[in-house]
């Protein structure tokens, strides 16, 4: 009950002597925006989308940043005066997002840089609203207790969070028993955030509980409170037991053990200096110390590695090397040095370059079409996606930071103890980003903690605010509201767009529990430039043809039928070239066009020489891909084109040799050119590849035949061999 009542003390804005309509309302909603998307951001989920967690958590994020940031346009027309801390830090944050619009202009698909698609945590779009949760919480936040209440509510977020996570790691969902609706979070695979994010999160409030109980910034029964809270955000930890976590967390602790140590040095000295004593004592350090103690277990935990396991099963995560995404990147330099390849578009990166040698990888063939969207980490991603400028940008980010944290917490004489406890969980997470991808929610709370520094440090004195008079001329009182409104208008129109969004996700999940078309068709309505819904309508058109194509004809219903075929043709078409068209730098996008045009080969014969053209296209981005080359090479043999046909499957073959598809049309290429040597030695492969499949005897009869100088399909065919 004391932390609920240090939150409402904290947030209380005492307007009681104001009347209703005196209150500043656009101060109050964005303040409360803020504090809203501070509590809700890592655990806000709610059922009726597809991906309940991640749509949803976005959509509040960037709702609350909007709402926020239009309640800042109106009290900023109202009172006709910005007052913002004066720091570097704000040059080098406005640097990475001019570097990030710099990249989309030149990106290879602006709608996937921009973030029309969604799907990626470094789409414009979602930078752009980083950045805008930095400036608004140094701006809003001015007082000490507003920002103790954004930090207990951050803590009072985790604790609801671990419970979570311990009940769904323990196979119980409290909130599937209790609402029919939340039933999907009773799945094995179910997870707030995944398991390295949320791992990163916890460790990260469990180094700020640590700051501020060793900086004496809390103290009494609160102090205990937040000691059992971080005792349980570790034993969080220690179930997903990820080792990048267990380092931040040391790196957090030995911060805070060091800070304070310093911080003990300069009171001794400056004691010494006030006293008659010529030396200087130095304070013991203790032998129980909070940072040190979790400081050791963060070092056993990271020294155990996998040796530790509490047999917890987690959701499935697989992320790239270093090694890969560097291969990823010397290549895309090569290519566009300045620039990158554009935000977001890291899958398609990954597509052209990946290594081929990870095809002969037996584990890495079951993920061949998986699409990942960021490399090993923040850093080595950015270098590919926004080049080598966007690399300067996070650099000089980097340094303004690490400039701010030395002169005003390391060499700083009377150091402040409140910001130390801001500045080092992001610190932390900062140190993350050199060796993960980026994290939507991890993102969001890096800003936060950036902007709760500048905001602290500015309420300490320790950095200047800027105070400007926007009406100081009769020109700027007559543009610069004008200017604002339309800002506001901006800001309106893009949470409408979101909301827009957001309805169609819900369709979406409606189409998907039962697959009443027109649930799908409002959805790719509502948000057009998402290819995800056009792609599976399509698809549901192609169904529909199929039960066309089985139903018995009649003279009554034969004219009807055909109309309904061509109707239905022309819309799975459409659907899948506006799907190729809204991404067309995604291989994955023209070889669905191409199998729509391969499922219609029997009613259009001449539509395969257009699902030819696709999968060539589709080989062009994902040249590693030996289906793409399998596809054409079997078309190309329906076709008659022997010679094309040898040399694509050859090609799938050289990819993936054990390619059983690839090696079976390859077998009959060579029957087709009577090379029955060949032909022998394709069709051997293939039966050891399928020796416990259904089609085992079916094999064998072509051997036989071919063994006895017949056609691979010779009929009768010969007998096989016991």
């Amino acid at each position: 009950m004391k932390i609920v009542s240090l939150i409402r003390n904290n947030i209380n804005l005492n307007f009681s002597e104001q009347s209703f309509w005196e209150k500043n309302w656009w101060e109050i909603v964005q303040k409360y925006s803020l504090y809203l998307l501070v509590f809700l951001a890592p655990i806000f989920f709610l059922p009726w989308t597809h991906s309940p967690v991640s749509v949803n958590k976005e959509f509040i994020v960037s709702s609350l940043t909007l709402i926020s940031s239009f309640a800042f346009l109106g009290a900023t027309i109202s009172k006709g005066q910005i007052t913002r801390p004066k720091s570097v830090l704000n040059i080098a944050v406005l640097g990475v997002g001019l570097t990030w619009i710099l990249s989309t202009v030149f990106s290879g698909s602006r709608i996937v840089s921009f973030g029309i698609l969604g799907g990626s945590s470094d789409t414009l779009f979602n930078v752009l609203n980083y950045l805008l949760i930095f400036f608004l919480v140094s701006v809003t936040f001015t007082a000490k207790k507003e920002i103790k209440a954004v930090l207990s509510l951050f803590i009072v977020s985790s604790f609801l969070l671990a419970v979570l996570i311990i009940s769904s790691f323990l196979n119980f969902s409290f909130l599937a028993k209790i609402f029919s609706f939340f039933h999907f979070t009773a799945s094995s695979n179910f997870n707030f955030l995944s398991p390295s994010a949320t791992s990163l999160y916890l460790a990260v409030v469990v180094i700020t509980a640590l700051a501020l109980i060793s900086f004496h910034e809390i103290s009494g029964f609160l102090k205990y409170v937040f000691i059992l809270g971080g005792l349980t955000r570790l034993f969080d930890l220690a179930l997903i037991n990820y080792w990048l976590s267990w380092l931040v967390l040391a790196a957090g602790s030995f911060l805070v053990f060091s800070v304070k140590r310093i911080q003990d040095i300069k009171k001794s000295s400056s004691d010494k200096e006030n006293s008659s004593s010529p030396d200087l004592i130095l304070p013991p350090v203790k032998f129980f110390s909070l940072p040190l103690f979790v400081f050791m277990i963060a070092i056993i935990f990271l020294g155990a590695g996998s040796h530790f396991n509490l047999g917890v099963k987690l959701p499935s995560e697989i992320n790239l090397t270093w090694h890969s995404t560097i291969d990823v990147v010397k290549n895309v330099l090569r290519r566009d040095p300045v620039f990158g390849s554009g935000p977001a578009t890291f899958f398609s990166d990954w597509s052209k370059y990946r290594p081929s040698g990870l095809n002969f990888d037996p584990l890495f063939s079951q993920f061949a079409d998986v699409k990942f969207n960021s490399g090993s980490s923040v850093f080595l991603t950015s270098l590919s996606t926004v080049g080598l400028l966007g690399l300067v940008s996070l650099i000089f980010l980097a340094f303004s930071f690490l400039r701010i944290f030395i002169s005003k917490i390391i060499l700083n004489h009377n150091p402040s103890s409140f910001s130390a406890s801001l500045l080092i969980p992001a610190a932390t997470l900062f140190l993350a980003w050199f060796s993960s991808p980026l994290n939507y929610i991890i993102a969001v709370f890096f800003f936060i903690f950036l902007g709760l520094s500048l905001a602290s440090l500015a309420e300490e004195g320790e950095i200047k605010v800027s105070q400007k008079n926007l009406y100081g001329t009769p020109q700027k009182a007559m543009l610069l509201p004008i200017f604002l409104i339309l800002l506001m208008v901006l800001t309106g129109w893009t949470f409408y767009f979101q909301s827009k969004r957001y309805v169609a996700a819900i369709y979406f999940d409606r189409w998907s529990q039962n697959k009443n078309t027109d649930y799908l068709i409002k959805a790719a309505n509502l948000d057009p430039g998402q290819d995800l819904y056009l792609k599976f309508l399509a698809d549901a058109n192609l169904s529909k043809i199929k039960e066309i194509a089985s139903q018995p004809q009649d003279e009554k219903n034969k004219e009807n039928l055909k109309n309904q075929f061509q109707q239905l043709s022309a819309s799975a078409i459409g659907a899948a070239t506006a799907a190729r068209d809204k991404n067309p730098i995604d291989s994955q996008n023209w070889s669905f066009l191409a199998q729509v045009y391969e499922s219609l080969r029997d009613f259009f014969p001449d539509i395969s020489d257009q699902a030819i053209e696709a999968y060539q296209k589709a080989s062009d981005l994902d040249p590693q891909n030996a289906s793409y080359f399998y596809k054409i090479g079997s078309l190309r043999f329906a076709a008659g084109h022997f010679d094309e046909a040898k040399a694509k499957l050859l090609k799938a073959v050289e990819l993936s040799p054990n390619y059983s598809n690839a090696l079976y049309f390859l077998g009959l290429v060579y029957d087709k050119e009577g090379d029955k040597v060949k032909a022998i030695e394709m069709f051997e492969k293939v039966l050891i590849l399928n020796s416990q499949s259904e089609d085992k005897e079916a094999l064998a009869k072509i051997l036989a035949n071919l063994k006895a100088g017949h056609d691979a399909f010779y009929s009768p065919p010969v007998k096989v061999k016991k």
